[in-house]
């Protein structure tokens, strides 16, 4: 179970995630002002609990995050895929060769 607090630009707020096996539940709480290290012990003693067992929602989490390419690499795979061309049918290829042929 994690508690992060942050400021919104107008609130700070609370969210709380709890992980039980590959489903993640969420739940945000809002301070409003900025609070102090006893409010937040008395939300987690308090309503915290309750909220994430309200939350009817859940979400997979995968196991693995997929590694970011390289963004040159990206471009050089796109730039090599142009270049090939594509698989068509034997009609697309007859159609193709009409037109060029007109």
């Amino acid at each position: 179970m994690k508690l992060t607090v942050f400021y919104d630009e107008q609130f700070w707020i609370g969210v709380v995630e709890q992980k039980e096996g590959e489903a993640l539940k969420a739940v945000r709480y809002v301070f409003r002002s900025e609070p102090k290290d006893d409010e937040v012990l008395a939300f987690v003693n308090g309503p915290m609990l309750s909220l994430l067992h309200k939350c009817r929602t859940t979400t997979a989490v995968p196991l693995e995050m997929k590694k970011r390419k390289n963004p040159k690499r990206l471009q050089r795979e796109a730039a090599k895929e142009m270049k090939t061309s594509p698989l068509s049918t034997y009609a697309q290829t007859a159609l193709q060769l009409e037109f060029e042929a007109s």
